[in-house]
C-alpha cells in the first residue's frame, strides 16, 4: 500500500512540475481572496465560519471566492456575499483538458492570498492551491493522509507558511486562518432556545448511517433506539439517495417516522435541523451543521478521528458520545473486529441523554 501511494505521489508531483513550469499568469491590479476546501459536508461546515466575515473581508480583499466540490455547491446556494467555484473532482483528475482550462481560469482571477483550508490534504488539493496564481498560499495542516512524508515535506516548503501546523481541532485550525486574516473570531456557543411547539414539524432529527462502515453505530441499535423514542416524538430519519431502502427498514409501518433520503435541497437541510428539538447522528457533515445551528445535539463518535473534529464545543446540549479504548486516533484503520469505541456506546446511553436533552426543553 505504502509503495502505491509513493508512486501516486511521484506521478502527481511530476504532473503538478510541469503545469508550474508551462502556466502562466494573467495581471492586474486586482487583490482577490481565495478559500479552497475539497472536502466533504463536514469540512465546509467548519470552513464556514468564514462567511459570517465576508463584509469585513471585502474592506481588504476587492473578491472573495471559494472553490469547493460541485456537488456540495448547493449547501450554499443562499450564501450571496462569497463567489463560489464549483470543481469536478474526477474530471480534473482523468482530464487534461480540463485540468489545464480550470487551472488557467482559476489564474486568471488574480489572486493575491490563498488559504488551503482542506482537512486531508493529498497533491491533488495542493496542486489546485500552489497553481492558484495567488502572491501568498496559506496551507492549514502538514496532515499528510494522502501524501508520504518526503513528498509532504517537499511540498510543505512551497506554501507561504503552514498556519496551525501544531493544532489538532479543525474548527480551531479555521480560526487561526481567520485570526492571521486579522478577524478575531469566536465561535458562538450552542443557544439551546426554547421555540413554540407549532415550530416544529419533527420534535427529533436522526441521520443513522455513514458513508464509511467505521464511522456507523450500528442499524440494530438505531432501529430499537426510534422505536422507543418515536413513542413520543415525531422523528425524521435523514439520509442520501442511495441509503433509502435502509432507511425504510427503520421506518417500518411507524407513523411517527417519516424518511428523507436525499430528497431535501442541501441548502434546505440546515432549516430542518433548526427546526428539531434535538438531533442524534454521527461523526457526520450532519452533525456538524447541527452544532452549527444551535440544535440540542448528541452525536456518537467513537474514536477513530477523536479531537480532529468532534468533540468540539461540549455542554449540557451538545453532547458526544463513546467508548474510550487505548487505539484512540487510529483515523478509521479499525485494528479490531468492529469499532468498539463506537459500537459499545449503548442504547440506554442514547436514551438517557436524549431524554435529559428533552426534559431540558419542556421545563425551560
Amino acid at each position: 500500500m505504502h509503495v502505491i501511494l509513493i508512486i501516486k505521489n511521484f506521478i502527481g508531483f511530476t504532473i503538478f512540475k510541469m503545469l508550474k513550469h508551462y502556466l502562466v499568469l494573467s495581471n492586474n491590479n486586482s487583490k482577490n481572496l481565495l478559500f479552497i476546501n475539497t472536502g466533504q459536508i463536514g469540512d465546509l461546515i467548519i470552513s464556514s465560519l468564514i462567511f459570517k466575515n465576508a463584509d469585513i473581508l471585502k474592506k481588504k480583499y476587492d473578491n472573495i471566492y471559494f472553490l469547493l466540490k460541485y456537488e456540495f455547491a448547493e449547501l450554499f446556494k443562499d450564501e450571496n456575499k462569497i463567489n463560489f467555484i464549483q470543481w469536478n473532482y474526477k474530471k480534473y483528475k482523468y482530464n487534461i483538458i480540463y485540468r489545464i482550462k480550470f487551472l488557467l481560469n482559476l489564474r486568471k482571477l488574480n489572486i493575491i492570498d490563498t488559504f488551503n483550508l482542506t482537512a486531508a490534504r493529498g497533491i491533488t488539493v495542493d496542486e489546485l492551491s500552489l497553481l492558484s496564481g495567488g502572491k501568498n498560499i496559506f496551507a492549514l495542516n502538514s496532515n499528510y493522509r494522502y501524501l508520504t512524508k518526503l513528498f509532504g515535506e517537499s511540498i510543505d516548503k512551497m506554501y507561504t507558511k503552514i498556519l496551525a501546523k501544531n493544532i489538532l481541532n479543525e474548527y480551531d485550525k479555521n480560526i487561526i486562518a481567520l485570526k492571521y486574516l486579522g478577524l478575531d473570531y469566536q465561535f458562538d456557543k450552542t443557544n439551546y432556545q426554547r421555540k413554540d411547539n407549532n415550530t416544529y414539524k419533527y420534535d427529533i432529527v436522526i441521520a443513522p448511517f455513514s458513508s464509511l462502515r467505521n464511522k456507523e453505530w450500528g442499524r440494530k441499535k438505531f432501529e430499537k433506539l426510534i422505536k422507543i423514542l418515536s413513542q413520543k416524538n415525531k422523528i425524521l430519519l435523514l439520509g442520501a439517495f442511495e441509503q433509502k431502502n435502509k432507511l425504510d427498514s427503520l421506518k417500518k409501518d411507524n407513523d411517527n417516522v417519516s424518511i428523507d433520503a436525499g430528497e431535501i435541497p442541501l441548502n434546505n437541510i440546515q432549516n430542518v435541523i433548526k427546526n428539531s428539538k434535538l438531533f442524534i447522528g454521527l461523526d457526520s457533515g450532519l452533525s456538524h451543521i447541527a452544532l452549527k445551528v444551535g440544535t440540542p445535539l448528541i452525536a456518537i463518535i467513537g474514536g477513530a478521528l477523536f479531537g480532529r473534529f468532534f468533540p468540539y464545543n461540549d455542554n449540557y446540549n451538545t453532547r458526544y458520545l463513546y467508548n474510550k479504548m487505548d487505539c484512540f486516533g487510529c483515523e478509521l484503520r479499525c485494528i479490531h473486529k468492529e469499532p468498539y469505541c463506537l459500537t459499545e456506546v449503548t442504547v440506554d446511553e442514547v436514551l438517557k441523554n436524549a431524554y435529559e436533552i428533552l426534559d431540558n426543553y419542556e421545563d425551560s
